[in-house]
């Protein structure tokens, strides 16, 4: 099998105690069917601690407390990992910030911009690449169509190498590949899968009409931390100014956006070829799009790219935690795409 992953991947550490956030907190925690057979083994009072902890529903979850994990200790260490070691994890906790997907013969692992620390690793690396690796591993069963497959992933490397571009503005981003995705989607529909190429644009105006429907979509999800919900208030409070969309198409112009399109490509990357299930590129492509458009209108707010800082990095966190790691939230915003009209 063959396993793709973007460079910033590489250099992952979880920092632990040392971070801003937890991941442990916030959200359930699913304890898959093999972890739950090895916890019944744990004998002593932590055996007992353990099996008192689980929610025994449908899908097994551990309790909260506080909105925490119950085996998270003050220190935002997990006392499962401390006390019977990472072979003990449930495979949520061992994998993330991972998200691992599987077409066949390709394993593709994405590192989570939900985490800080991740975030900041993908804002130190200079020159993001996609890295191949192979072994062993035998095919994932699967009804994949592979000339859609082939064409899709063919469409994909192109975006990449196009984000790639240091001298890109986030408006030609934006022009360029909101033009695509039709482009992409006209020859799905009609089985065509022509090599079309991206073509560079730069004429594209972001309306209020957007930017209000992309409040509201965003107001629609299911949002549990507070600070997402400020950063969307603030869009909110910010564009009854008369004169806040022409700064901001003026902001789109003029920015180097270097490092929101590595944010972007690592949405792509994760996101893109899932159109395989559907033929749906531009639930899939747009919902990329809306995150890039959220994105850079939150750093507009925070008033500057050019010098990011801690804030930066956390409006990508929250945004990614908050939306991304939630089916319910990525869905209704896929549904919803045709109303922005990107």
């Amino acid at each position: 099998m063959k396993t793709f992953y973007l460079s910033y991947l590489k250099n992952f550490n979880c920092i632990a105690d040392k971070c801003p956030d937890t991941c442990c907190a916030g959200w359930t925690i699913t304890i898959d069917k093999n972890t739950l057979s090895k916890y019944k083994t744990v004998a002593g009072d932590f055996g007992k601690t353990l099996k008192k902890s689980i929610l025994k529903f449908k899908n097994p979850c551990f309790k909260l407390n506080k909105n925490r994990c119950c085996f998270l200790d003050e220190n935002n260490l997990c006392q499962i990992y401390s006390t019977l070691g990472k072979d003990y994890l449930t495979e949520v906790c061992y994998n993330h910030p991972r998200f691992i997907s599987e077409y066949g013969n390709i394993r593709e692992i994405t590192l989570s911009l939900s985490c800080p620390e991740s975030v900041r690793l993908l804002f130190e690396e200079t020159d993001l690449t996609l890295i191949e690796e192979t072994d062993d591993t035998p095919p994932t069963p699967n009804n994949i169509d592979p000339k859609l497959f082939n064409y899709l992933n063919t469409a994909r490397d192109k975006i990449l190498k196009f984000l790639s571009n240091k001298n890109l503005t986030a408006k030609e981003v934006l022009a360029s590949l909101t033009n695509y995705q039709y482009l992409l989607q006209d020859e799905i529909d009609d089985c065509t899968y022509i090599d079309t190429n991206i073509e560079s644009l730069s004429d594209y105006v972001v309306d209020i009409d957007k930017v209000l429907e992309l409040t509201k979509i965003l107001s629609k999800c299911d949002i549990v931390g507070n600070e997402f919900k400020n950063t969307l208030n603030n869009i909110k409070t910010s564009i009854k100014d008369e004169n806040f969309i022409i700064k901001f198409n003026e902001f789109l112009q003029n920015t180097n956006a270097t490092f929101i399109n590595k944010i972007l490509t690592v949405y792509i990357f994760r996101y893109f070829l899932t159109a395989i299930y559907d033929a749906n590129i531009i639930n899939k492509f747009g919902f990329c799009l809306l995150s890039y458009l959220y994105i850079l209108l939150a750093f507009y707010i925070e008033e500057t790219t050019t010098n990011l800082n801690e804030n930066h990095l956390k409006i990508v966190s929250k945004y990614s935690r908050e939306i991304c790691h939630c089916d319910k939230n990525v869905n209704l915003i896929e549904k919803s795409i045709k109303k922005i009209n990107l």
